[in-house]
């Protein structure tokens, strides 16, 4: 209840106990949150993962949060959910939310089904409390097939915003179809190769590619770009 959001994609990170014990809390003087994990003796380590913050009822100190459960190789976040009860402990190491409103510019935001998530909270922020900036924003989601996306995405936001694409590409392909798709897009004159911010956000070298492009291609000052690697392919996300 005492938590303060500092925007609508906030995140933070889950410190998970080992056989759903307790958790405990501990010293992180001086260390940031992971380095302080790891100098844990391995057998009492809570696991650490992150994940958005999807909603928050402060009056009810209830946090929404999604969380992708892997039919191969979980980790400890799919691990620990899988088997939490009410009334199991965990802890929450706040962090910043990531998406900085402009006024009167014509931001762009790219996602894969990791992100979308942050991206619907901005969203519905924008509605709630500048409905129309939405006519300005630019969307393009990259999943595998749809179904990773909440149901009636697209349907939902399509007609509200500047423009909405969904390009169909597994997690491998999925750089190469977003660039591809931009190469088109910007020899047509497309808004959302003309960005004055961006927001791009999901695997590492998906964000990377996308950060790549607003500086070097479209002249974009890097500081109105803002992206983040929810997680990296063939690895788990440290």
């Amino acid at each position: 209840r005492e938590l303060t959001l500092t925007g609508p994609d906030e995140f933070f990170g889950l410190l998970m106990p080992r056989d759903r014990g307790d958790f405990t809390t501990f010293d992180t003087a001086g260390s940031n949150i992971r380095a302080a994990v790891a100098e844990i003796d391995e057998y009492e380590r809570p696991g650490l993962r992150w994940y958005t913050v999807r909603h928050f009822r402060q009056d009810a100190g209830e946090i929404d949060v999604d969380v992708v459960m892997h039919d191969d190789h979980p980790g400890p976040g799919a691990t620990w959910v899988a088997a939490a009860q009410p009334g199991d402990t965990a802890g929450i190491w706040l962090s910043n939310a990531i998406w900085t409103r402009h006024n009167d510019e014509r931001p762009l935001f790219v996602a894969d089904p990791s992100a979308v998530p942050a991206l619907r909270a901005v969203l519905e922020f924008t509605v709630d409390h500048h409905p129309d900036d939405l006519a300005s924003y630019h969307l393009v989601i990259v999943t595998d097939g749809g179904n990773e996306l909440e149901a009636g995405f697209a349907e939902q936001w399509a007609d509200k915003v500047g423009s909405l694409i969904v390009l169909d590409a597994t997690p491998e392909q999925a750089t190469e179809t977003v660039r591809a798709h931009f190469t088109k897009a910007a020899a047509a004159g497309h808004p959302s190769t003309q960005p004055s911010y961006v927001w791009a956000s999901g695997e590492v070298g998906l964000s990377k590619m996308v950060r790549g492009l607003a500086v070097d291609e479209w002249g974009l000052d890097s500081a109105l770009v803002n992206w983040i690697a929810y997680w990296i392919e063939g690895r788990p996300r440290p």
